[in-house]
């Protein structure tokens, strides 16, 4: 059904439809009031009231996503992670530019979690973050529906090493290749955790038995490379 359709039927004082299950519209009032739930962190009795009328409360969603606070915004958007449909693509690209980067990563993973290989260029927007992290996550997003050499080329040679380590990384899952093996044992000694925990992903895939030793001292830092396996 159109929104055309849906807001000529809210004018008759109708329903939503969606498939066979009619929701009543959800008003101003109960927009203020969902909104509130969420501001004072009420956040069981907030999906309680979702769950009554899903689609009713789809405008409640959206105005959280652009509430003032970071807390209710990131809240929204682990509620539509729940509920999602494609209406909700636009708003969370939108929040590519959010200052906060909590609730950058929250968009970023739902849309990644939803999108598919006809549907990854919804992280694109993503791609240009401040955050290097965000930026290797997209690349993550980008490589775990759409793992050809394309898509593999377009990072292999970014100016960041934790993008092109990740890259390299989930490349591997489907065609290990030798020469990743160098960037790899280079990447174990990055200051970026993360970079090191990609390069010991690669590695996993195509080291040899005398990288072992390197492999080891990593495990041994007191940050979280001490999870890689070798």
């Amino acid at each position: 059904m159109s929104w055309l359709l849906a807001d000529v039927l809210s004018t008759l004082r109708s329903v939503f439809v969606i498939g066979l299950v009619a929701f009543p519209q959800v008003t101003n009032a109960e927009t203020d009031r969902y909104l509130f739930l969420l501001r004072n962190r009420k956040i069981s009795q907030a999906r309680a009231e979702l769950k009554k009328r899903p689609a009713g409360y789809r405008e409640s969603l959206i105005a959280g996503l652009k509430a003032p606070e970071p807390a209710v915004r990131a809240e929204c958007v682990r509620i539509v992670n729940s509920v999602f449909d494609d209406s909700f693509v636009p708003h969370l690209q939108a929040l590519s530019k959010d200052p906060v980067q909590e609730v950058r990563e929250l968009a970023l993973n739902t849309l990644s979690e939803h999108a598919n290989s006809r549907r990854v260029g919804w992280l694109g927007v993503f791609l240009n973050d401040e955050s290097t992290f965000i930026r290797a996550a997209a690349v993550v997003g980008y490589m775990t529906h759409k793992n050809d050499a394309q898509t593999f080329a377009m990072f292999s040679n970014d100016k960041q090493v934790l993008v092109r380590l990740v890259a390299m990384e989930w490349r591997c899952v489907k065609e290990p290749s030798v020469e990743f093996r160098g960037h790899a044992l280079a990447g174990l000694n990055d200051e970026d955790s993360h970079a090191r925990r990609a390069a010991a992903g690669i590695l996993a895939f195509v080291g040899a038995p005398e990288d072992v030793p390197a492999l080891q001292a990593v495990s041994q830092r007191s940050d979280e490379t001490a999870a890689v396996r070798f």
